[in-house]
């Protein structure tokens, strides 16, 4: 009995020109996978952030006198832009009239 020797498909090797751009590839994607694979997560950044408080001033009506007599310079602004409007007092809505 003959024994044949099972056939090996050829492989093609691609030209020179190709090689070369092949070699400049494999050499760039390997470093790229392993930035992304090594990164780590410092202990001092939490997994969860944790949600940020709204900051909620108060609002009230501005006025041109003290007492909160006088012209009304503005509604349902903070203090801080009651003083900033030139308001000599301000009442929060709900409360006692306070100077500014």
């Amino acid at each position: 009995m003959s024994s044949k020797r099972p056939t090996i498909p050829k492989i093609n090797k691609p030209s020179i020109s190709k090689r070369s751009k092949i070699a400049k590839v494999s050499k760039i994607s390997p470093s790229r996978s392993l930035k992304r694979i090594n990164t780590t997560v410092s202990a001092t950044s939490s997994v969860h952030p944790q949600p940020k408080k709204k900051i909620i001033e108060k609002l009230g009506t501005c006025y041109e006198l003290l007492e909160c007599k006088g012209e009304i310079i503005g509604r349902r602004i903070s203090k801080n832009k009651c003083k900033s409007l030139k308001g000599k007092s301000w009442k929060p809505i709900n409360g006692k009239c306070q100077p500014t």
